[in-house]
């Protein structure tokens, strides 16, 4: 049987005048494999347009077009421009997680999370923007078995914690990401979590926004952060800070006296739910849920001086008086 030429291999069958406007062209400076690619793919589209037709489709249909595709269409699903914007619904977030784990469990290892790249096409973890639907906790059951065999059935590596891991792949395999939003948070997970995701996992992005989804149920954070915008909210005064915190305190809440930073209003531009009311942040939704204010004041420090040096007209010095507002005694 003839061997089948490669793509950039003259073809037997090629005409003669498409023979010879290809050598034209490539003695011009262009790419004969990138237009022979964009020629399989789809008509004589180049390779940047293809991957831009492709980027309007959803997440499940390229995932699936992967192992479906020809060559060429395997040289646009290398392209960033084909994931971007990325997309993940549930479903696909929960199938695309559990793949990752299958492949590196404790996202630690080189050798591990090499491996698992190879899996996917070079500009899927690529994208700079990324928009995604956390898949729901998975609990364990117990497994009874109806049959007489008592030895244990091999069971799927569940995902408890699907913030948790998420974060992780973003910090080894979502390196490019700079527009980020994260859907579908459980709230008692990101009530105790969020100043440390801030200050660690996120204190690049100097735009952060935590949004609380209160009239849904179950009720869900809503994450966003962008690394190439301005922080949101700022410059703001001692009084615009007084004055957010005390409009955010639920009617039933006994008011105590309080002192609100720099950090601290940060930290209440930052997190939406949050209000301040003596030593400590409490949360709308759940007012018996609380963050120590030493704990925000501690970790905002580096935030702040990163923002500050990176913005100075949205944090001019000596504002705030060196730390403390006036005492918030009551309601505005």
């Amino acid at each position: 049987t003839p061997r089948t030429p490669s793509l950039v291999e003259e073809s037997a069958a090629e005409s003669p005048v498409r023979k010879v406007r290809r050598r034209l062209r490539f003695k011009q400076g262009y790419d004969a494999k990138l237009e022979l690619i964009g020629e399989s793919a789809l008509g004589s589209l180049s390779l940047e347009l293809t991957s831009s037709i492709f980027s309007f489709l959803d997440l499940r249909s390229k995932l699936s077009a992967v192992f479906v595709a020809s060559l060429g269409l395997r040289e646009v699903m290398h392209q960033r421009g084909t994931w971007e914007p990325m997309v993940i619904e549930k479903s696909v977030g929960r199938g695309l997680l559990h793949k990752l784990k299958h492949k590196d469990p404790l996202c630690y290892f080189t050798e591990e999370r090499l491996s698992a790249r190879k899996s996917f096409p070079r500009g899927f973890f690529e994208v700079t923007t990324l928009e995604i639907d956390l898949m729901d906790p998975e609990r364990v059951e117990a497994v009874q078995s109806d049959t007489e065999d008592d030895a244990p059935r091999p069971l799927m590596a569940l995902i408890p914690d699907p913030l948790d891991e998420i974060l992780k792949r973003l910090k080894h395999y979502f390196t490019w990401v700079s527009d980020l939003t994260i859907r579908n948070i459980e709230d008692y997970r990101m009530d105790y979590r969020f100043v440390e995701l801030r200050c660690n996992d996120l204190c690049s992005f100097p735009y952060v926004l935590l949004c609380h989804g209160a009239t849904t149920a179950p009720q869900t954070y809503c994450l966003r952060a962008k690394r190439h915008a301005e922080p949101a909210g700022f410059p703001l005064t001692p009084q615009a800070a007084r004055a957010m915190n005390a409009a955010r305190i639920p009617a039933s809440v006994d008011i105590k006296e309080t002192n609100i930073n720099e950090r601290e209003a940060l930290f209440l531009q930052e997190h939406l739910s949050a209000f301040k009311n003596g030593n400590d942040f409490c949360l709308a939704h759940s007012i018996y849920r609380y963050v120590p204010s030493h704990a925000v004041r501690k970790k905002y420090k580096s935030v702040l001086d990163q923002l500050r040096q990176r913005f100075p007209a949205r944090f001019p010095s000596g504002v705030f008086g060196g730390g403390n507002a006036t005492p918030e005694r009551g309601r505005a």
